[in-house]
């Protein structure tokens, strides 16, 4: 599916001038409860935009610490799996935001999800949020025990032309991805590959 960007959906005026994507693939403009997934280690990340300093939106990318448990120094969305008090795919990413950028879950606008992706754990998918919050780069804070740094990227930036093929090890395993580089930030495998999927235009 195609989502038609409208910033009529972004809540704040800090959208109002800014320069949005019309489309985004993959996308419903709807939530979904957990019971309605499969059994698995499902897990949700947010996509989310926020307004930029020249005029068009930007994308929050983080930097994950070398203190968690898995993909450590990663770059990726913010996001993580599913918890027992976590009703929907929404409220699971709005918690991870809160939690690991400190931006409060009653600031983030969650307009739909995309297409699930596998993950490497069998039987189990990840589920991309698109997101918006009228918020400053400066006003998000990482949980230092979860994230190193965090970057907004203008949106166009990260268009699937402005991608290429990349190739990376997994466990003995290779896997293909696409690869977007942005000033010194350099974006691939799952982030890469759901911004691939969003395509936007």
């Amino acid at each position: 599916m195609i989502f038609e960007f409208n910033s009529n959906g972004f809540s704040g005026d800090g959208f109002e001038d800014q320069l949005l994507p019309e489309t985004i693939g993959e996308f419903s403009d709807s939530d979904l409860e957990w019971t309605q997934i499969g059994e698995g280690r499902h897990a949700a990340v947010g996509v989310l935009f926020i307004p930029g300093s020249n005029g068009v939106a930007e994308v929050v990318i983080t930097k994950r610490s070398t203190t968690v448990k898995t993909h450590k120094g990663q770059i990726s969305f913010v996001g993580g799996h599913r918890e027992q008090s976590d009703r929907t795919v929404f409220d699971t990413v709005k918690r991870e935001i809160q939690e690991e950028i400190g931006l409060a879950a009653t600031a983030i606008n969650a307009h739909g999800l995309m297409k699930p992706i596998p993950s490497l754990k069998p039987h189990s998918f990840i589920y991309p949020v698109i997101l918006s919050a009228n918020v400053a780069i400066t006003g998000l804070s990482p949980n230092d025990g979860e994230v190193a740094e965090i970057y907004s990227v203008p949106w166009t930036a990260l268009k699937s032309e402005e991608s290429q093929p990349f190739s990376f090890n997994i466990f003995g395993k290779r896997h293909n991805s696409q690869f977007f580089k942005y000033k010194d930030l350099e974006v691939w495998g799952l982030t890469a590959g759901i911004l691939h999927l969003a395509n936007f235009s």
